[in-house]
């Protein structure tokens, strides 16, 4: 039996390696050159970084922290504890951050108390008042940034309450990989029949399923389909009511990542935030390696649409941004921008307010014998997540093969 896999991010080499494994013939159609989707390394100053995620999460129950091990990827304890906020005039005082403590007390009560339908910015706007008194609108502009637009890579006036309250409680701390996925994904990708540069443009499903690309026409008795919402794929005939209906219950946010070399390191904790409203990269994470000093930078939902498209540009200003940090302007040995939302690829999928809540529930369920979906906007327990997408690829193939 021959399945084809779209798609070669942890979803499809989970769904492609339990098909080899189950006695399939399996093809896996990648648009990019190399395997791992949202998660792909890319080169930065002589080392392999990620492109887009960059932790493991829940390690007390996770599926790739074994697989990880095995292929060598470096792993860093994650400290969210060990950080220092900086605002334009220099560093919080103790009493700011013991008002964060409160703050993010107060959020996460009232977002838990909130109704489905509720967008989050307007949870945040009915407590705010006291805490832009006490400490300053961009101070509490800040925390929201970094608590909701970077967790979800959403903007909060989009985003259903909903989406705060999915999925499970991850089990155990994070770990964060300094040089990305790459071993990971080389070693799930090892011995897989990829074919790269293949952009699917059309699937028609039924009486077995045809795959149509930009330059060829695949036959297969059944496919999986990985790839982000938003990636077009035209489908013949058109999905069921209920999945085309589920699809639109879902968005999907918008994230960047930029990399800062230095010759020697300047921050005095794993984790910088910078209050600066004009500054879009809200916290910093240091992620070196021996010899060469990094900071690994995100901006997330609304923050995405200050970074301009002229790279050199985006450094200089992001070092300028550092200067209240290291007290003088900070030269970067390298650097590097990663934008998913212009490589046709976005970040991870959100409830947008209105969104029904169930979606996920109803993307994992095949159609037929012939078309199942799977990745991180499927997967009901582990949403945005690299585990819960590779999860999600092993049960669409079982699934699939059951019902065959």
């Amino acid at each position: 039996m021959r399945l084809i896999v779209v798609g070669a991010g942890f979803a499809g080499l989970g769904a492609a390696q339990t098909l080899n494994r189950l006695g399939a013939d399996v093809i896996v159609l990648e648009t990019a050159q190399r395997a791992g989707g949202r998660a792909r390394p890319i080169m930065i100053d002589g080392r392999e970084v990620s492109t887009g995620a960059s932790w493991l999460h829940g390690i007390n129950d996770n599926a790739l922290l074994p697989l990880a091990r095995q292929a060598g990827v470096m792993l860093a304890p994650s400290n969210d504890e060990d950080y220092t906020i900086f605002r334009p005039t220099g560093a919080l005082t103790a009493a700011d951050y013991d008002l964060a403590d409160e703050f993010e007390a107060t959020l996460d009560s009232m977002l838990e108390s909130a109704p489905y339908g509720t967008s989050v910015a307007s949870v945040v706007d009915g407590f705010r008042t006291r805490f832009d008194t006490a400490w300053g609108v961009e101070t509490t502009d800040y925390w929201v940034r970094g608590m909701i637009d970077e967790e979800y890579t959403a903007d909060p006036g989009a985003m259903d309450v909903a989406t705060t309250q999915e999925g499970d409680e991850p089990d155990g701390g994070d770990l964060l990989l300094p040089e990305g996925f790459g071993r990971l994904i080389d070693n799930l990708a090892a011995g897989l029949d990829i074919r790269f540069g293949e952009s699917v443009a059309r699937i028609q499903y039924g009486d077995g399923a045809t795959v149509t690309t930009g330059a060829n026409e695949y036959r297969a008795d059944a496919v999986i389909v990985t790839v982000p919402l938003d990636v077009p794929i035209r489908f013949e005939p058109d999905l069921p009511d209920d999945h085309r209906s589920a699809r639109t219950s879902l968005a999907m946010g918008q994230a960047a990542k930029i990399f800062l070399t230095f010759d020697e390191p300047f921050w005095p904790s794993s984790v910088i935030g910078l209050t600066a409203a004009d500054n879009p990269w809200v916290n910093y994470y240091d992620v070196s390696v021996a010899g060469r000093p990094t900071l690994m930078g995100f901006a997330c939902g609304r923050d995405v649409a200050k970074i301009g498209t002229d790279d050199d540009a985006v450094i200089d200003a992001a070092c300028r941004a550092l200067a209240v940090v290291s007290g003088v302007v900070p030269r970067a040995r390298a650097g590097g921008i990663v934008r998913w939302c212009l490589a046709r690829e976005s970040a991870y999928s959100y409830v947008p307010v209105g969104g029904n809540p169930d979606a996920r529930a109803t993307l994992a369920r095949p159609i037929g014998e012939t078309l199942a979906f799977a990745g991180e906007a499927t997967s009901s327990r582990f949403p945005a997540t690299t585990h819960g997408a590779y999860l999600t690829g092993i049960e669409a193939a079982e699934q699939l093969m059951r019902a065959r």
